[in-house]
């Protein structure tokens, strides 16, 4: 006896449209599950940068205040002690760090010297109170009156210097932070002490000193490329090649040294 064996549209038996739902059936599932694994690899990524951003954002502003206190030493001499409190959450902070070396000089009229920072200070550098971020190799300092951010080498500006070049007025105010070494890692805030240890101040005037102008040489430094942008970026600072030079008739330094503690948890 003979049968005939069904078949469905254009002649196909049904086994083989069977294997070809089945062959559909796996590739639209490959691409689903494909494209979740991707969504999920590249989401979970975006919330890992979206936390590392966000984490160092407020590291940004911790030290921006943290700045903001010890700037107060400069601008009152009434000020001797300032305290704040810091959360590292899952960085470092190290309270006295390689700073900046900036060497400041004053000239009179025939090019001499008035005041130079290597005959005060030697070779010293700024200091800095840094708050590494650990995985992204990213640091927030604060070096001699302004707030940097340095990344892969390279460092900009986030809160200015206070330096000011006007009306034939130059205003030089730095902070110097004693170098301490140590740091510390913790998840809870921190307070950090900040005490006044030295001033060094000095006013000259073209009537008394035939002052002429106020020099900056950015010598080195894990922060020397931001405060190259700054001083680039004020159009009152000329570029002289290996310094960066103001006219100024009347010229303020200022140069306030502190010390920066906080108490360990080892300490409690």
């Amino acid at each position: 006896m003979i049968r005939n064996t069904p078949r469905g549209d254009h002649g196909r038996p049904h086994d083989e449209r069977g294997v070809s739902e089945l062959l559909s059936f796996i590739l639209i599932f490959a691409i689903v599950l494909t494209s979740v694994v991707l969504v999920g690899l590249v989401g979970f990524q975006a919330i890992e940068d979206y936390h590392e951003n966000e984490r160092l954002a407020n590291a940004e502003r911790a030290v921006d205040t943290f700045a903001d206190n010890g700037n107060e030493f400069v601008r009152s001499d009434a000020v001797t002690h300032r305290s704040g409190d810091v959360r590292v959450r899952g960085g470092t902070i190290s309270p006295g760090e390689e700073g900046t070396n900036l060497d400041v000089t004053v000239r009179d009229n025939s090019g001499g010297e008035l005041w130079s920072w290597n005959d005060e200070y030697g070779s010293d550098d700024l200091g800095a109170f840094v708050y590494d971020s650990g995985d992204a190799s990213e640091t927030i300092a604060y070096v001699g009156g302004g707030v940097f951010r340095e990344s892969d080498g390279s460092s900009a500006v986030i809160s200015d210097p206070m330096f000011t070049c006007r009306e034939e007025t130059a205003m030089i105010s730095l902070v110097k932070i004693e170098d301490d070494g140590r740091s510390i890692q913790s998840a809870q805030p921190t307070e950090f002490e900040m005490e006044h240890r030295d001033s060094t101040r000095e006013y000259f005037d073209e009537d008394n000193d035939d002052v002429d102008s106020v020099e900056i040489e950015v010598d080195g430094g894990p922060y020397a490329d931001g405060w190259q942008m700054y001083l680039e970026n004020d159009e009152h600072w000329d570029d002289s090649e290996s310094h960066w030079e103001c006219d100024a008739e009347r010229v303020s330094i200022d140069v306030v040294e502190i010390d920066i503690d906080y108490e360990s948890p080892d300490d409690d």
